[in-house]
């Protein structure tokens, strides 16, 4: 059977009490073991932290007083509730087996049983672990062996061995020598030192053991050697040969393995909870009350990390319960204030507090100008004089300079001429004794009472008439001074030898061509110091420059950095750009850093360090690509300052918050690859939902919004990864959460729609896109394709019953019009023919006798029936079906006009086009057509004296235009009375009822003309007519 070697912390059991160190012990601030924190805030089920285990995939469970959690970097699982936690809540030790299962133990309800496939727990009771008769749930510590054998420390069992696979177990007491053998059987923890060594501690007594961990036979026991008899063994460390262990009392015992018999004991005035090898072959060691100490190989302390409030980075809680360095170097430390954890990844940079902690009592400092000395001293500027950095030691002096009895702010130190230095001010230069770091005194001021003159670079160059200063000035550009005389009057106003500026100056650089570079809130310039008064001779590229190739993205240049025959460029609120042959291009950083550039350095593999107002970016121009690097954890600075350099042994240094910070860059160079995201949940309105197997996660139209939580597995990174997400088929704009952030959608369109994903670690790397799983969205009933085949049958079968109702309706109404015209043919014509035969007869009767007025009466009423059968005629021909089209209308106008005409001798015109023969009327329209004809053609008999008459029917526009015009002798249309009175507002009247109009176009001795004009759409006979 094989042993499968597991990494393994303790859990301390903590008793009453307290301790202190007496001796001392190193206590400053670290600037190696810096801590990042996760507490209870972060989600852990409690901040009183029993142990800490890292399993196979690299996930890291932490077990505490009130839970099991397991943590990937991004976020705490919590398990809780029915089935989905372990049986005990006070978590004691964590173990995975060979065969990749993860056990818990608790000091309350005994041993659990992880499924990773189910996210589950089974849990072992007592009776389980079953020895002698006695029911053990008090378990303190597991062990896995191999995939199948557990060693379990318990309270009250032994020490017991668990067969997983045959779920059987046989337990072992030791016996001891002790007042205390009562607690026989109290067992802490053990630790593999080989395949066939296990160490054991035991509760009562000093003794510990040293087992064969298959077999359990006793191999020998390891004797104290300590002060007190009482002295319990509770963790150890195997490492270089030697056997470490802690426990129950003050310090440390040691001894070797191999031909040892009897251990070492060293004293430490505070109990060893925790220990792990460190580098360098000391032993950290976490202790009851004093944080961690580390030692070094003969034990001695070296040095103490102890939580210090004002520090965040430092130690949570001083209470250490349990300590583990996991496969990529990290030191997690529980504690009784939560987890602390040290990525030595993470904590690249060095940083040099230039007050030495004290900055309480100091002022802020602003930084001008960072520089390294020949002997190798960082030289930084600052308002409150320079700041001398030994960089091998990490010392830091102080040299405070004033003028006149006023303190100078200091710019730079300068180095025109070989071994001699200028000083920059903000009010001006001086001579400088760089050896004795005072002011040289001179013989003229280089700057007067009420001058500002903000000194940015000096340099020297060689003129006709002798070397000169050129010196660059906040406010007053680039200005030749003569080194010797330092003329007052020289800085009055704007010097002649100025070059006129574009702006505040910012900086100078000078390149190995001699040729200066300056740059301004308003640009770039590049002059030569032959051309040094001559405006004209710059070269200039800005914002809005005329040439493409000259032009820059912004004018406000913050920084410039020359490389050879480049000239990189920094610019605020534009990102970096370069010339290069008198072109500029531009490289702006990718959208989620910042963009406002401050200070420019060139690390030995030409890459560009940029500090911003959001950290540091670094570009490299090999490969054109940006990466963001936090200032270690990201979390104390990221508003940087311009003052950044490259020293003499490769390492870069830069400025910020009143400290010096430097760093390797190669730290820098390759990164490990990225994780691949993975999703925890999904819920909508109803609750949790789980993909199918396919991965697909279906919800309703009607409820179509869910919430995604997203994480990934990267404990290392110095801040939480983010994700980048979109949803496909609904946006192409992606959008960014954190682990703790949900995703959100609502209104999700109908379709199958995968949500995708990449992580983003901090330094701006993006990985690739993964798809987490295809939500779909069904769609309703009334956008499926059956609906809308049903919808169109439905609609066609309602259409054609409309249709059938309209036919049957036409038919009832037609056979009622035929009815309505025989009977007004038969009866109504008869009887009033009858009542027309009857008024001759009379009247021929009258005419035998002489009765005038008799005679009067039966002619009123002969011309009177005469009449009522025209018109009933009329109404017959108007409501008879067979007369339903415009050829109708025309016969019985063409019948009417030539009786009308027949005897006066006026001559008939017709226009009436063969199409409008089939053109359907409704039986009010071919009435009111014909009225207005009939109106019309009466008085154009009977009023115009006219010899012609021209009758046109027309379709013009989608309208019928109906045209009655004589040769007459026409009238004046204001004037009513000269026409018809009555026939007039009835023609109108007809007109308008058909939604037309009609007008007269006339004047005396031109005719007239009678035009009805109605539109067609209402001339077609509806259903009803």
């Amino acid at each position: 059977m094989r042993i499968s070697l597991h990494k393994t912390v303790c859990m301390t059991l903590v008793i009453n009490g307290s301790w202190c160190l007496a001796q001392p012990l190193v206590s400053r601030d670290d600037d190696h073991l810096q801590f990042q924190h996760v507490t209870a805030a972060d989600g852990l089920s409690d901040n009183g932290v029993t142990c800490i285990f890292e399993d196979a995939e690299g996930y890291i469970w932490i077990g505490t007083e009130r839970g099991l959690n397991r943590y990937d970097g991004q976020q705490v699982q919590q398990f809780s509730g029915p089935g989905r936690a372990p049986c005990g809540s006070h978590i004691t030790s964590i173990a995975q087996d060979s065969a990749g299962v993860i056990w818990i133990a608790s000091s309350d309800k005994g041993l659990s049983r992880f499924h990773s496939d189910t996210g589950g727990f089974t849990c072992y009771p007592g009776d389980t672990l079953q020895s002698t008769g006695t029911l053990s749930v008090r378990l303190n510590h597991i062990t896995a062996l191999n995939d199948s054998m557990l060693v379990i420390c318990s309270q009250d069992g032994g020490l017991i061995w668990y067969n997983t696979r045959s779920n059987t177990s046989i337990s072992r007491k030791y016996p001891i020598t002790s007042s205390l053998s009562s607690l026989l059987g109290w067992y802490h923890s053990t630790l593999i030192i080989d395949t066939g060594r296990m160490w054991v501690g035991n509760l009562p007594g000093g003794d510990s053991f040293i087992l064969d961990p298959l077999t359990g036979d006793e191999r020998f026991r390891i004797r104290c050697n300590g002060p007190d008899s009482l002295f319990t063994k509770t963790n150890a460390l195997y490492c270089d040969q030697r056997l470490y262990t802690g426990g129950w009392g003050p310090g440390i015992t040691s001894f070797q393995a191999d031909v040892q018999r009897t251990e070492h004991y060293a004293p430490l005035k505070d109990e060893v909870t925790s220990m792990v090898q460190w580098k360098n072959g000391t032993i950290l060691t976490g202790t009851k009350i004093n944080g961690i100490v580390q030692l070094d190989k003969d034990l001695k302390p070296v040095q103490r990390y102890a939580h210090q409030r004002r520090s965040p980075n430092t130690l949570i809680n001083d209470r250490v319960r349990c300590m583990m360095t996991d496969r990529s170097g990290t030191l997690w430390v529980g504690t009784a204030g939560g987890v602390s954890l040290y990525n030595p990844h993470v904590w690249q940079m060095h940083l040099i507090d230039l007050y030495g902690g004290n900055n309480s009592d100091n002022s802020d400092l602003t930084f001008h100008a960072l520089q390294q000395d020949h002997d190798g001293t960082i030289r930084i500027s600052t308002s409150h004089g320079f700041f001398l950095v030994d960089p091998t030691a990490d010392s830091v002096r102080q040299i405070q300079l004033s003028y006149d009895e006023q303190p100078l702010e200091l710019t730079g130190l300068f180095e025109p001429f070989p071994d001699k230095f200028m000083l920059g001010t903000e009010t001006g230069f001086f001579r400088y004794d760089k050896q004795n770091e005072k002011i040289i005194p001179s013989a003229k001021r280089s700057i007067s009472s009420n001058l500002m003159f903000q000194v940015r670079s000096i340099f020297s160059d060689t003129f006709p008439n002798g070397p000169k200063l050129i010196i660059g000035a906040l406010g007053w550009s680039n200005t030749k001074v003569d080194p010797l005389t330092f003329e007052a009057k020289e800085w009055r106003g704007r010097l002649e030898g100025a070059i006129p500026p574009i702006g505040m100056l910012n900086c100078t650089k000078k390149s190995t061509n001699g040729r200066y570079w300056s740059s301004y809130t308003n640009g770039v310039i590049n002059w030569s110091k032959s051309k040094l008064s001559a405006s004209d001779s710059t070269v200039s590229y800005t914002s809005t420059a005329r040439s493409e190739h000259r032009r820059l993205p912004s004018s406000d240049v913050s920084d410039l950095l020359i490389h050879r025959d480049t000239v990189w460029v920094a610019m605020r609120d534009a990102g970096l750009a370069s010339i290069a042959n008198d072109t500029v291009k531009f490289f702006p950083p990718p959208a989620h850093t910042s963009n406002d550039l401050l200070g420019l350095a060139m690390d030995g593999r030409g890459r560009v360090w940029c500090t911003t107002n959001n950290g540091l970016s670094c570009f490299d121009p090999a490969t054109l690509e940006w990466i963001h690097v936090p200032i270690n954890d990201g979390g104390t600075f990221t508003q940087l300052t311009k003052c950044i350099a490259e020293l003499q042994d490769g390492t870069m240094a830069f400025c910020v918050d009143n400290s010096l910070i430097t760093f390797d860059p190669n730290a820098f160079n390759a990164f490990p690859d990225l994780p691949l995201p993975y999703l925890t949940g999904v819920n909508n309105t109803w609750g949790a939902v789980l993909p199918n197997p396919d991965g697909i996660v279906e919800i309703a139209y009607r409820a179509s919004s869910f919430d995604a939580t997203v994480s990934a597995l990267w404990p290392m990174g110095p801040t939480p990864l983010e994700f980048v997400y979109r949803l496909e088929g609904v946006e192409k704009e992606s959008h960014v959460v954190d682990a703790r952030t949900p995703i959100r959608y609502a209104g999700v369109p109908v379709g199958e729609h995968a949500l995708l994903v990449r992580v983003r670690d901090a330094y701006g790397r993006v990985g690739p896109e993964v798809t987490l799983f295809t939500v779909k969205v069904p769609a309703p009933f009334w956008q499926s394709w059956w609906f809308y085949v049903a919808l169109i049958i439905l609609g066609a079968i309602v259409m054609w019953l409309i249709s059938r109702f309209r036919q049957q309706q036409t038919m009832r109404l037609q056979s009622m019009r035929d009815h309505i015209a025989r009977d007004l043919h038969d009866d109504v014509g008869s009887t009033l023919g009858s009542i027309n035969f009857y008024s001759e007869a009379l009247k021929r009767k009258l005419d035998e006798i002489d009765d005038p007025m008799a005679k009067v009466v039966a002619t009123r009423i002969g011309n009177s029936s005469r009449e009522m059968i025209d018109r009933m005629a009329d109404i017959v021909w108007s409501v008879d079906p067979k007369n339903d089209d415009a050829g109708s209308l025309i016969e019985r106008m063409k019948g009417y006009a030539s009786d009308l005409v027949a005897t006066r001798g006026i001559e008939l015109k017709w226009n009436t086009p063969s199409s409008l023969e089939h053109v359907k009327l409704g039986t009010d329209h071919r009435r009111n057509l014909f009225m207005i004809f009939k109106e019309a053609m009466y008085n154009s008999v009977k009023y115009a004296a006219c010899t012609q008459i021209h009758v046109s029917l027309n379709i013009i526009d989608r309208k019928i235009e109906l045209t009655i015009s004589d040769n007459g002798k026409g009238f004046d249309p204001e004037n009513v009375d000269s026409y018809n009175g009555n026939g007039l507002p009835g023609m109108q009247t007809r007109a308008k009822a058909m939604g037309g109009q009609v007008h007269i176009e006339s004047s005396p001795g031109n005719g007239t003309a009678v035009i009805a004009i109605v539109p067609i759409n209402a001339t077609l006979p509806r259903s009803g007519d």
